[in-house]
């Protein structure tokens, strides 16, 4: 067990007190020695602003596996029941440990806390937590504005966005003046004039756009389709998502070359050392100095 939470726990994502899925009984002492290590460590992370995590809350450690692999994008599922939010795809996991709350909000909360407001202590830029509903829109929209206002570093906070997928209450969401959450667009609404601070993300099903399954080369015209509603999300101070494609190497490069922001993806560990790689290729070559100090 404790080998499983060192290499959980490697980059240093431990809240304050600590997992919300570890038992209650658990050393107090080593959790505060992981803390303190985490704090040591927590600048080595190399974060990836085209990660997205689907499905966040299926992985082993929701939030932290995303986290500790650099991810900047990420996914919940949320169910209303009984006057709570549980996470699950097409179920919920009713479970006191398995709610949005537990999972997610109170350790991002202190999180955001500790770093000045961010969630990556050494990145200034967004990131961003997707919610996904599951039931009702407008009443379980309604909980989750209550929950989140409980928050005070989610509230207008520059480094953390979140927004709401799935079942959205769209008029509520951009009708609302505390502006607590965005909304995830379509891509039919990329011609509707919508702020890109209510509506952060373009997201829409690939398998329903495009033919193109990841055998060989995207089709020209397709890449070319592909490119242009890259584009005009951009042109509009928008992201590009898009969920159902297919998850490998090939299709990964293929979306970030035509511009697209967030890779949708279950392989955390895949995704991470593709983007990594592809990081580091891109990067200039050091330049070399002659005997005379003079670069050639």
């Amino acid at each position: 067990m404790v080998s499983n939470l060192l290499k959980g726990y490697r980059a240093g994502f431990v809240p304050a007190c600590a997992h919300p899925l570890l038992p209650s009984s658990f050393p107090a002492a080593f959790l505060c020695l992981l803390c303190c290590w985490a704090t040591a460590c927590i600048s080595q992370v190399e974060v990836l602003p085209n990660a997205h995590a689907h499905n966040d809350y299926q992985h082993h450690r929701p939030l932290f596996e995303a986290l500790t692999h650099g991810f900047t994008c990420i996914e919940a599922d949320i169910h209303l029941v009984g006057g709570e939010l549980y996470t699950g795809h097409l179920f919920p996991q009713l479970s006191a440990r398995r709610t949005l709350r537990r999972l997610y909000l109170e350790p991002l909360h202190r999180r955001l806390q500790q770093n000045g407001g961010r969630v990556y202590p050494n990145y200034a830029g967004v990131v961003y937590l997707m919610i996904d509903i599951k039931t009702d829109a407008e009443s379980t929209f309604a909980l989750l504005r209550e929950q989140l206002l409980g928050f005070p570093q989610f509230c207008n906070n520059p480094y953390l966005r979140v927004f709401i997928s799935g079942n959205r209450a769209i008029q509520q969401i951009l009708n609302d003046t505390a502006c607590v959450v965005g909304v995830d667009g379509r891509l039919a609404d990329l011609g509707r004039g919508c702020d890109p601070e209510q509506m952060p993300v373009i997201s829409d099903h690939f398998k329903k756009n495009f033919d193109w399954r990841g055998h060989g080369p995207m089709p020209a015209e397709e890449f070319a389709r592909l490119q242009a509603l890259a584009e005009e999300a951009h042109r509009q101070g928008k992201k590009l998502r898009f969920w159902a494609t297919p998850d490998e190497p090939l299709v990964w490069g293929t979306l970030l070359e035509a511009g697209v922001d967030l890779i949708n993806t279950d392989d955390l560990e895949g995704l991470h050392q593709f983007l990594t790689r592809r990081k580091i290729a891109s990067s200039p070559a050091p330049t070399s100095l002659n005997s005379s100090g003079v670069a050639r």
